[in-house]
């Protein structure tokens, strides 16, 4: 199976679509990358390093051949950018946001009527930093990446995003919006405004001394860190999800207040089970971490090399609602006996994607 060079759009050369570039130019000699953003002088740095071979500050003709583009802006402009887009891009050619919310860029796209066009995405990846200057060819390996296709998206559309998403290292999966954007709420959102929380706290409470600012050091910094971010993106976060993020803020202060209370009553043995229970969870992350890289829930395919064939595998899986996490070819034939490799979110999916694929005529060998 030849490669064939695959033009791919970004729109907004900062730490997501910077890296992005990067990554899939280190890892696919066969990409070539057309980039918008406003900022000249990362644009030509860009060029000179030979991270994309097109860049213009304003969508136009350059993008006429992609087969997709990723959006990296603010949920602000992004009905604008793909307004200005659409005339410009082939019928086939498939669009993806970056946005860290779902709900509101999904209602954008629906409204203007893109739905099998459109496949929200929120890679799991980031820095406090920001900008071209920050992004990093890495930035994404063994981190998921979250997708979320309409009901109207076609197995086809969802195989090609996923191949791409996984050609950064990232780990793309399937997810429903309001879980989305609940979930990024509790576990994102949230710790980046108790943050900011924390250092204003301590500010207002600094005296002309300056003592607090030389004592603060260790955990005050680590736990802080991400209140160095980009105050425009993340108040634009904030209103973008904003019921889950007050949902999350509400379940916070209940838990402040009973604090609170056990403080306020001298209650030892509740405060020693609360640092228990939160150190007990928390310290089992990095047991989740570890069995996230080490599962391998992938089969490979025999198939023959026509066209279509890997759409038919995919409507034949999503036919039974079996999630792919990743879909591509395998190269190596002498060690597995397919030339697809497919991975799933666990290895019941993967048992049972085996059976239907059996089934259906397919030769299928589990990978341990």
């Amino acid at each position: 199976m030849m490669e064939r060079t695959l033009e791919i759009g970004i729109i907004g050369l900062g730490l997501i679509g910077g890296s992005l570039a990067k990554s899939w130019k280190a890892n696919n000699r066969h990409t070539r990358i057309i980039a918008c953003d406003t900022n000249a002088a990362d644009l030509e740095k860009a060029l000179a390093e030979h991270v994309i071979d097109v860049g213009t500050d304003t969508p136009d003709s350059a993008f006429s051949d992609c087969s997709l583009v990723f959006i990296c802006t603010p949920v602000s402009v992004m009905q604008a950018v793909a307004s200005t887009l659409i005339p410009l891009l082939p019928e086939e050619c498939l669009l993806v946001d970056t946005g860290s919310t779902k709900r509101e860029v999904m209602e954008i796209f629906s409204a203007m009527g893109l739905r099998r066009r459109f496949i929200g995405g929120h890679p799991m990846a980031g820095s406090e930093r920001s900008g071209y200057a920050a992004s990093r060819a890495n930035l994404f390996e063994n981190a998921w990446f979250v997708l979320t296709p309409y009901p109207e998206t076609t197995p086809e559309a969802i195989v090609r995003v996923f191949r791409q998403v996984s050609g950064t290292g990232a780990i793309p999966i399937r997810m429903d919006v309001a879980e989305h954007d609940r979930a990024t709420a509790l576990i994102s959102h949230l710790p980046h405004v108790v943050a900011s929380l924390l250092v204003e706290t301590v500010r207002e409470s600094e005296t002309g001394s300056g003592t607090l600012r030389r004592l603060a050091a260790g955990g005050f910094r680590d736990i802080t860190r991400i209140a160095s971010s980009s105050p425009g993106l993340w108040s634009g976060i904030s209103l973008s999800n904003r019921g889950p993020i007050r949902d999350a803020m509400m379940q916070f202060r209940t838990g402040i207040d009973g604090f609170l209370h056990m403080l306020e009553n001298g209650d030892e043995s509740g405060l020693r089970d609360f640092f228990q229970s939160s150190r007990t969870w928390r310290d089992a992350l990095s047991v989740v971490q570890t069995e996230r890289y080490m599962t391998v829930a992938e089969i490979t395919v025999d198939v023959e090399d026509k066209p279509g064939i890997i759409a038919s595998i995919a409507v034949a899986l999503a036919a039974r609602d079996i999630n792919i996490k990743n879909i591509g070819i395998n190269h190596v034939r002498e060690e597995d006996e397919g030339a697809l490799l497919i991975r799933f979110e666990n290895l019941d999916e993967r048992d049972f994607a085996s059976s239907v694929l059996t089934e259906a005529g397919y030769a299928v060998k589990c990978r341990e």
